[in-house]
């Protein structure tokens, strides 16, 4: 998915962690990778459920039509 937050573009990938637990934990906490020590546990997708965001798009059709709408008479885009 890609999504727009406070004007940021993020890219959302879909992928359960091989180490996550039933509990919400973290099987390899204190040797867990460089970008799961990056990540804010209090915005975490998984954890806290239906995130909202600005907007989001999970078709290519979605961001397309973004896009036109955003984008309308600039780069070939409608007219």
């Amino acid at each position: 998915m890609i999504y727009i937050d406070k004007r940021k573009w993020y890219l959302e990938v879909g992928n359960e962690c091989r180490y996550h637990t039933k509990e919400n934990g973290c099987r390899i906490y204190k040797k867990r990778p460089a970008i799961c020590r990056e990540h804010n546990p209090e915005t975490c997708e998984f954890i806290a459920g239906d995130f909202k965001h600005d907007k989001s798009f999970t078709t290519i059709d979605e961001f397309d039509d973004y896009l036109g709408k955003r984008f309308k008479g600039k780069m070939g885009y409608g007219g």
